[in-house]
């Protein structure tokens, strides 16, 4: 697995589960630890576009909006869409390295 990206280690690990692959217990610690080491600059962005999207509804609170205005105009706006996205991303992140864990953990009870 040469892949240095997360999505990259995504698509491999959803290829070898689309084609019924087996994984073994090495690959699957070696996926985990990449994702959690390439997460970093996933939790900057979510950071980054969290503090933009604040910036904007502190704007707009300033311009005399009320804050349920602020937060309709907010929502609709595309970075708002980019956070829910990365979110989720790191959410399956999450979930894929805990996973990960138990995966190996299982393969190696059956070595």
């Amino acid at each position: 697995m040469n892949e240095t990206t997360i999505d990259s280690i995504i698509k491999w690990f959803k290829e070898q589960v689309e084609a019924k692959q087996p994984i073994g217990p090495d690959k699957w610690i070696e996926g985990a630890s990449r994702l959690n080491i390439l997460r970093e600059d996933l939790d900057d962005s979510i950071c980054l576009l969290e503090f933009e999207i604040a910036e904007k509804m502190a704007e707009y609170i300033e311009d005399n909006k009320s804050v349920a205005q602020a937060t309709a105009i907010v929502k609709a706006h595309p970075d708002f869409l980019k956070l829910n996205k990365l979110k989720a991303k790191s959410k399956r992140i999450d979930e894929t390295i805990r996973l990960a864990k138990k995966r190996s953990e299982i393969n190696t009870f059956n070595i």
